[in-house]
């Protein structure tokens, strides 16, 4: 939230804040007389203090339910909500090769546009963006076999996109992300003599992206987001003939999803959500549904939640069909808490099109036990205590992979130091079956390269022959795992 203007004075019986924040930077109804749920906190840090104008109990689950009431707003008219935001933006990129520097030059323009509908409901659109000047990832060296997430930086993609996160199946940088074939054209060609790397995007440009969202009287949440990602080309040049090719690396592709979010009683809700990705020449489609559900007793004390998902891919290039699901109950309010969680996923089950998982293919259940002390005694002002355990399967083969047990402990002191405690342990050898095994080489005489390595228990141990000449590899024969042995 931006704030149009604030002032601070010191007076004889403390610190006043005056802030003025303009109406059009919140969204409410057009009734006469209103009341709006708010509250207000201050962090001291020479007492180490944290002031908050209606109290939140720790023990109590939730905060908003905790807020306070402002009552008798008379005669407030909601402004129009209306902005535009035009720009236009150049610049140069160079890419270094072994054969010479790559030189782009770069020319966007666009606008991007934010229209209150109503009192409830809010339209952004963005056209021919440009995240040129948005905060760069940082430098991080994978050495596990799953991909990396990172944070988006991009204002469209990160305000007002609470209700398509919901259920955890929008990772908005596949949207603009890396071509996908960009690597194999800098592969293939980067290092040939008979060719030129003339252009090869290292992004995906958007013709336009647009959002709506907003929460009816009924407190139904409606989402609906669509992107469109313009086609991205390489360009190659013959250095004999000096004939230039175009490659294509990313397709002409469409982003959508729809949320609808129904609020119950007692922080309860029910919520739908439906993503789905189009590319042209229909190499791969992806689609994904979400069924959530979370029940809270009239107490606040207990919590039921369920979540069940699921993935059909198709297309030239994949055609699998996948699913999980997830049931979880618990006690979240209260000195003692907890809660118990069983998980299904399937080996087909795939979101990555648009979310995001590291890996699929487990079954795993949970559970853990808390209790929380917030009521200071006579050493501390606070303490908790924890205990924990995960295991894990393989969904397909059903085979067993981990046992992880944790305990932990947390003492803040009246003086406020405090002390964490923390405790983990696995009671046997974990089968990990997503291991990257580490690559000993041992170079021989002629033309194999003899590659060896030993995996853990969970894994194979072998050989692999590569032939230098062609580059190709093969597992020796005779080799077997050792889950056989």
């Amino acid at each position: 939230m931006r704030f149009g203007e604030s002032k601070t004075s010191i007076k004889k019986d403390g610190w006043v804040a005056e802030i003025k924040i303009p109406l059009s930077a919140i969204r409410f109804s057009k009734k006469d007389v209103q009341d709006w749920g708010l509250n207000f906190a201050r962090f001291t840090r020479n007492e180490n203090e944290n002031s908050i104008w209606n109290p939140i109990n720790p023990n109590v689950s939730g905060e908003l339910n905790q807020w306070g009431m402002w009552t008798g707003l008379h005669n407030i008219e909601p402004p129009t909500r209306l902005s535009f935001l035009p720009y236009l933006s150049g610049g140069i990129r160079v890419s270094p090769t072994s054969r010479g520097n790559v030189t782009e030059y770069l020319k966007s323009g666009g606008m991007d546009v934010k229209y209150g509908i109503n009192e409830s409901f809010t339209l952004d659109m963005t056209l021919i963006p440009d995240f040129a000047q948005v905060q760069s990832d940082n430098v991080f060296l994978n050495l596990s076999p799953f991909q990396v997430k990172f944070d988006d930086y991009r204002p469209f993609f990160t305000e007002g996109t609470e209700l398509f996160n919901k259920a955890g199946l929008f990772y908005s940088r596949r949207i603009g992300d890396a071509p996908r074939q960009a690597n194999s054209v800098l592969n293939n060609y980067g290092d040939n003599p008979q060719y030129k790397i003339i252009k090869n995007p290292g992004i995906t440009r958007l013709y336009n992206a647009t959002k709506f969202s907003g929460r009816t009287k009924g407190n139904l949440g409606i989402g609906i987001f669509n992107a469109v990602s313009a086609p991205m080309y390489a360009k190659i040049r013959d250095v004999a003939t000096g004939k230039d090719s175009s490659i294509l690396t990313e397709p002409l592709t469409n982003y959508n999803i729809i949320v609808l979010d129904q609020a119950l009683k007692n922080r309860s809700s029910i919520s739908f959500t439906n993503t789905n990705v189009l590319r042209r020449g229909n190499s791969r489609n992806a689609n994904v549904s979400s069924v959530d559900l979370s029940l809270f007793d009239r107490k606040n004390y207990h919590n039921f939640s369920f979540t069940g998902k699921y993935s059909s891919i198709w297309g030239k290039l994949a055609n699998k069909k996948g699913f999980t699901t997830t049931a979880g109950f618990g006690k979240v309010s209260g000195v003692i808490q907890y809660r118990a969680t069983v998980n299904v996923e399937s080996d087909q089950y795939d979101p990555n099109d648009l979310g995001f998982i590291q890996n699929n293919n487990s079954f795993e259940y949970s559970g853990n036990i808390s209790y929380i002390m917030i009521k200071p005694t006579r050493h501390f002002l606070n303490h908790n205590y924890k205990l924990s355990f995960t295991n894990v399967y393989l969904y397909k083969p059903f085979l067993w992979s981990s046992l992880q047990l944790n305990a932990s402990a947390f003492f803040l002191f009246k003086n406020f130091w405090d002390i964490s405690i923390g405790f983990q342990t696995s009671p046997a050898w974990n089968r990990d079956y997503f291991f990257i095994p580490m690559y000993i080489p041992v170079i021989t005489s002629g033309a194999l390269h003899i590659i060896t390595w030993v995996l853990t228990e969970a894994a194979t141990a072998g050989k692999i022959i590569c032939q230098l000449e062609d580059r190709r590899c093969r597992i020796a024969p005779g080799q077997r795992s050792l889950l056989d042995r």
